[in-house]
């Protein structure tokens, strides 16, 4: 069962009060804003615990499309598009009509729910076409319970966690016998190796 957004960042903060963590990295309004194609003012306003008005479903749904499509040709400057490219990408992979394409990338149309799964399916979006139609407390606490799940997720091994917290991408654990050592042990004996070799967070 999904928690309320208040529940998620009260579980947040405690586990970064817990941990002595860095709150600007995990908690960063830009980031999140970037993530979940929300205006900016609103996340913040939701992470202080504040309401935001309700917008038209017209006006929310092709505003997040249109956000989200200008982030994706603006990534970064080796794989930046034109709104021509983005438009010809779709056009090809999705089999929609250039100009219904262009609409949708200028936020002038709503596209039907089939397409907005395609889009969602096409850029592998969590939450698929939920990602553009949820209201903005919904895909902010999508997006804040991916982030809670790194922390205090039970059933997740407990040395993929630690790796992720700390960075690091890959290694080999078959450990060969492991020498009678459980997973438990072993991440506590690779953390104090990760603090010793790699930076610490800013406290």
């Amino acid at each position: 069962m999904e928690l309320p957004l208040d529940e998620t960042l009260r579980r947040l903060e405690r586990r970064i009060t817990e941990g002595k963590l860095d709150r600007r990295k995990i908690l960063n309004p830009g980031e999140l804003a970037a993530k979940t194609s929300l205006p900016l003012a609103t996340v913040q306003a939701l992470l202080r615990g504040k309401g935001v008005p309700e917008e038209p479903f017209k006006v929310q749904v092709t505003g997040r499309i249109a956000t989200f499509l200008t982030m994706y040709m603006n990534r970064d400057e080796k794989s930046k598009k034109t709104e021509t490219q983005l438009v010809a990408e779709l056009h090809q992979n999705l089999g929609l009509s250039k100009e219904w394409v262009r609409q949708i990338v200028r936020g002038q149309k709503v596209p039907s729910s089939e397409a907005l799964h395609e889009l969602a399916v096409y850029f592998k979006l969590d939450g698929q076409e939920t990602y553009f139609t949820s209201a903005p407390a919904t895909a902010l606490n999508r997006e804040l319970t991916r982030i809670l799940h790194r922390y205090e997720a039970p059933e997740r091994d407990p040395i993929d966690a630690l790796m992720e917290r700390w960075g690091v991408k890959s290694t080999d654990m078959r450990l060969h016998g492991g020498g009678g050592k459980n997973k438990e042990e072993i991440a506590r004996l690779l953390e104090a190796v990760f603090k010793t070799v790699l930076p610490q967070e800013d406290q």
